[in-house]
């Protein structure tokens, strides 16, 4: 009699897990895929590319390392990108911050300006304007080279 509390908590705990995550249910299937980064034909280090899916649903994300390369990820880490062509913009930017002469009441401390300046042309900073795309598949390697230029 005793025992009945812990097996009718294992009962329930068993049954909890059981049940599927509905917002993971919902999610669109996605495939591994990685991106390569060229700048002027080398390999752009820390540069951050963004994909946005057709019906602008779901984008995906990836950071270059300094092979130029970054695997891409939607819902978790590295996961891939939903099948489909995707508009793509790359940034790659440096945060310079400006010490003020000015003091936070709240705090005490001082009130810090933060400039981001940008190491690519504007143009790439926006899906309207990059003129990049990328196709990712079910079948095939989905490694996507993205050639830039600085002029």
């Amino acid at each position: 009699m005793r025992f009945l509390p812990i097996l009718l908590c294992l009962l329930l705990t068993s049954s909890c897990s059981q049940q599927k995550d509905k917002w993971k249910a919902a999610r669109p299937d996605v495939v591994k895929a990685k991106v390569i980064v060229l700048l002027d034909e080398s390999p752009l280090e820390e540069a951050k590319v963004f994909l946005n899916s057709a019906d602008g649903k779901n984008g995906a994300f990836a950071q270059t390392d300094g092979n130029g390369q970054g695997q891409l990820t939607t819902f978790s880490n590295n996961d891939g990108a939903v099948e489909g062509t995707h508009q793509v913009r790359i940034t790659k930017e440096t945060a310079i911050v400006h010490q003020t002469d000015k003091i936070d009441d709240s705090t005490g401390e001082p009130i810090v300006r933060v400039e981001h300046q940008s190491h690519l042309p504007k143009k790439y900073a926006s899906f309207d304007t990059s003129g990049l795309s990328a196709t990712i598949s079910k079948e095939g390697s989905n490694e996507i080279t993205l050639k830039i230029y600085s002029k």
